[in-house]
């Protein structure tokens, strides 16, 4: 299996919402959240530290069309930092209408996706 099971049900989830912009389009506060450990969970298959390739792409596409999203929370962890990183600055991702960011440890690479932001909050580090 080329995604674990977790990485894979983010894929199919983003996938899902880029085939109905309805459930985007208004969004107004996002939260991320990948807590992705390396062993079995229930189903005893093994988790991969690191996103399958195909993750990123679908979120810059979701990111960029939620044009009034307001709050972003971002927690990833580990080997997701460097793939999310790499491509979001490659996609020259730009988050227009973000005015507070909630990074986790080793995102920093938010605040370039971002013109202006009223609110920085580091209650994830």
């Amino acid at each position: 299996m080329d995604s674990p099971l977790r990485w894979n049900k983010a894929v199919l989830g983003l996938r899902e919402r880029l085939d109905c912009p309805a459930t985007i389009h208004d969004v107004e506060d996002i939260k991320f959240q990948s807590w992705i450990t390396k062993g079995k969970h229930n189903l005893g298959m093994m988790e991969s530290l690191d996103p399958p390739y195909e993750l990123p792409n679908p979120f810059v596409e979701v990111l960029e069309s939620m044009p009034r999203l307001q709050k972003l929370e971002w927690n990833t962890f580990g080997n997701a930092n460097k793939v999310f990183q790499r491509a979001f600055l490659e996609a020259n991702l730009t988050l227009l209408s973000v005015r507070h960011l909630v990074p986790a440890i080793f995102t920093h690479y938010f605040a370039v996706c971002m013109q202006v932001y009223n609110t920085l909050s580091l209650d994830n580090l």
